[in-house]
């Protein structure tokens, strides 16, 4: 998923990606679902990672209405995202995009 500008409100592909997500999970007997939020580079650090949180909550809270356990999720907010594991710099406009992103990961147990 990728969010607005200081936003953590989906979008109804969000949602509708999130819908065939839960499905595939609730049928898969896969054990757990890693969420983990981004934010880009603007903003001071501790406000950025606040988003990166607020933004994987919102997609776990949206899983959760879905139907899927809240224990079964991982939720953490991850700061500003970088390809590279660096910190700062200059982002190029699709960079940017990508650290307004929710990424969901299977665990498999």
């Amino acid at each position: 998923m990728i969010f607005g500008f200081d936003s953590t409100s989906l979008s109804t592909e969000d949602k509708a990606s999130l819908d065939a997500l839960a499905q595939e999970f609730l049928a898969s007997g896969v054990s757990r679902l890693r969420v983990t939020g981004y934010a880009d580079e603007h903003g001071d650090r501790e406000y950025n990672l606040d988003l990166s949180r607020r933004r994987a909550e919102a997609v776990a809270q949206y899983l959760v209405a879905s139907g899927i356990d809240a224990g079964r999720l991982y939720v953490r907010g991850q700061g500003i995202y970088s390809n590279t594991g660096e910190s700062g710099g200059t982002m190029t406009a699709g960079q940017a995009a990508h650290g307004r992103i929710v990424r969901v990961d299977v665990e498999v147990n």
